[in-house]
């Protein structure tokens, strides 16, 4: 059974229509996600936006790229968050949770926790009519920042918008956004990472930079 994460009053949502790209949905996307800092009213709209406007039109639609947010507050994703962490430290093996917007009633539900292994998870997308996967968090017991296969498999899920990763008090966030590429060959995702994360671990970076453009 899954959580009704959030409200669902969005009344600013509501026009977005469902069978036709229209400005005003232009318009929308444009509203909630210019600000350079989100709060997490601004995260979830963004997802939910994104994700009926997708469905909507049949083809995947991401965050603008030049509306890419600088930091993102994740609110109510902590505890999800915490709870992932804890049950991973005690286990050594990674955990996750999908969460999906459900088009209909326009909110943003959470999906039951997986565990897997050491090194591997499913995610536990619900396959129903009216949800679209829109955010992914697992974990790591012992490496920080998303692997290879993590990209990888947030690349090849053209519904799925952001990707979080948690190691202990470390949170790493992916966001796909107009820009990224759709069609990209592993070894390329593969060179891509490298510069990711001597970006982030670099000394020269001072604070991670937990916000990455894929």
């Amino acid at each position: 059974m899954t959580d009704i994460f959030g409200d669902s009053n969005l009344e600013d949502l509501a026009h977005l229509y469902s069978k036709r790209i229209h400005p005003e949905d232009e318009a929308t996307v444009e509203k909630i996600t210019t600000p350079k800092n989100w709060d997490f009213t601004n995260f979830k709209q963004a997802l939910i936006v994104c994700s009926k406007v997708g469905d909507g039109n049949k083809s995947s639609y991401y965050i603008p790229a030049s509306h890419v947010p600088e930091t993102i507050h994740i609110g109510n994703l902590r505890k999800y968050i915490n709870e992932l962490n804890d049950l991973s430290k005690q286990t050594g093996n990674e955990f996750s949770r999908a969460f999906m917007v459900d088009i209909t009633a326009t909110q943003l539900v959470a999906g039951k926790k997986e565990e897997g292994e050491t090194h591997e998870v499913k995610q536990g997308w619900i396959n129903k009519q009216g949800l679209v996967r829109a955010l992914s968090i697992h974990t790591h017991p012992t490496s920080a920042g998303f692997s290879d296969t993590d990209y990888k498999t947030f690349i090849g899920d053209s519904e799925q918008i952001a990707m979080i990763m948690t190691l202990g008090e470390s949170t790493f966030l992916t966001l796909k956004n107009t820009g990224s590429p759709n069609n990209m060959v592993y070894k390329d995702v593969e060179k891509k990472n490298k510069q990711i994360k001597r970006r982030i671990f670099s000394k020269r970076c001072g604070k991670f930079r937990k916000i990455n453009k894929f």
